[in-house]
């Protein structure tokens, strides 16, 4: 077994897991974005791969963007970022297209990377050294410190529209509703330090 940890970041696409990729590769870790390197991934599709991991104590954790800034900006997904959900995860959805079905993509993939990870915690939330630090001692040493300020915050920020709470309400409440009461729960519990 290598000495050098093995990290994953799970999160919905659009979470901020190219953020994290990019923040973990200044420590000297092979890690890749949405794909697995040497010592680790930070993505959407890790949640569906993770029976490939060979290392005996992988470090995964789960990243969060809340409801409504994450679902507006899925609005960037393409079609082959749906099928690759069906195929690499073997997910699919009831529903085929818009608001409903961003909305209830981030609800169930949240739930999946939540159980998967030792925990979770909101990419907001990076900004604080108390969560910089936790996370920093649950992968354990690297070859070089982690530079946090290394990497800009508005990496892989594209600008889009805003979807609202009305128009995910207007799109489908029920759906919308869940959404709304995960991201509450997740938020009030999340991990600070």
């Amino acid at each position: 077994m290598s000495d050098r940890p093995y990290v994953v970041i799970l999160g919905t696409g659009r979470s901020g897991t190219k953020y994290m990729h990019k923040v973990l590769r200044t420590s000297g870790l092979d890690v890749g974005h949405e794909r697995f390197g040497r010592d680790g991934g930070s993505g959407w599709p890790m949640v569906g791969q993770l029976h490939t991991i060979k290392h005996d104590s992988p470090v995964i954790l789960h990243q969060m963007r809340p409801a409504q800034p994450c679902i507006s900006s899925m609005v960037l997904f393409l079609k082959c970022h749906w099928e690759a959900m069906k195929s690499k995860c073997n997910v699919s959805y009831p529903i085929e297209d818009g608001i409903a079905l961003r909305a209830l993509n981030w609800v169930d993939w949240n739930r999946r990377c939540a159980a998967a990870a030792r925990w979770t915690y909101f990419v907001e939330d990076l900004a604080r050294p108390s969560l910089r630090l936790k996370i920093e001692r649950e992968i354990g040493p690297t070859p070089n410190p982690i530079e946090w300020g290394a990497v800009p915050t508005t990496t892989n920020h594209f600008d889009h529209g805003e979807t609202t709470r009305a128009d995910m309400r207007a799109a489908d409440a029920e759906i919308a509703e869940q959404a709304e009461a995960y991201d509450r729960e997740m938020w009030e519990g999340r991990v600070l330090s």
